[in-house]
């Protein structure tokens, strides 16, 4: 945030596209908002538990993963392209 000054903090949902998944939505997460700019920083303070659950709740579904949801689960689990198919066989 380029401003200076207070911020107002709130809570909100978030859909939250910086993890890669653009169908991950944050409920009730605090959220610190800039009233001069508008720009605003949501707060994760442990943001391996939302990371975690994501990466779970992918990997569960009975459905076949997209390029974002494989992308997520490898990233998750500090895996090269190429070493996750090896893992995952």
């Amino acid at each position: 945030m380029g401003s200076t000054g207070e911020l107002v903090v709130s809570q909100k949902n978030h859909r939250y596209t910086e993890s890669g998944l653009s169908n991950v939505v944050l409920q009730d997460v605090e959220v610190r908002s800039c009233p001069h700019c508008g720009d605003e920083q949501i707060v994760l303070p442990r943001v391996a538990d939302p990371h975690c659950a994501m990466a779970r709740a992918t990997v569960r579904t009975n459905i076949r993963l997209n390029g974002d949801e494989v992308r997520f689960v490898r990233k998750y689990m500090g895996l090269s392209g190429a070493a996750l198919p090896q893992e995952w066989a």
